[in-house]
């Protein structure tokens, strides 16, 4: 059986407590993110393991530019398709079940 979708309360209580730990836990101590993002939490048996966050790609960027070398038209088309992990924290208390880079890999899957 799944779980039922949040209630907009519980919601706003997850981003409060997301956030508090990101500013409390975080080596950058800051929740602020800028564009468009997205917050991931990571669970394992209904506990929150790690936090993750995903912003949209800087509009300008020279190393990327240069590294992908697309035409103009190919950047307008295909910049929206890149994101970047803005945060990943991997909760200190949780840690043994949250393995870093493998559970990042997890969250990257199509």
């Amino acid at each position: 059986m799944s779980k039922p979708p949040p209630s907009a309360e519980a919601d706003l209580l997850q981003r409060a407590t997301f956030d508090r730990l990101l500013e409390e836990r975080h080596y950058l101590a800051s929740a602020r993110l800028v564009g468009q993002t997205l917050r991931y939490v990571a669970e394992r048996d209904g506990q929150w393991v790690a936090l993750l966050t995903f912003s949209a790609a800087a509009l300008h960027f020279k190393a990327r530019e240069a590294r992908l070398g697309w035409t103009p038209r190919q950047r307008a088309r295909r910049l929206g398709l890149i994101v970047y992990n803005s945060r990943f924290l991997v909760l200190p208390e949780r840690a043994r079940y949250a393995t870093g880079p493998p559970g990042l890999r997890r969250t990257c899957r199509v």
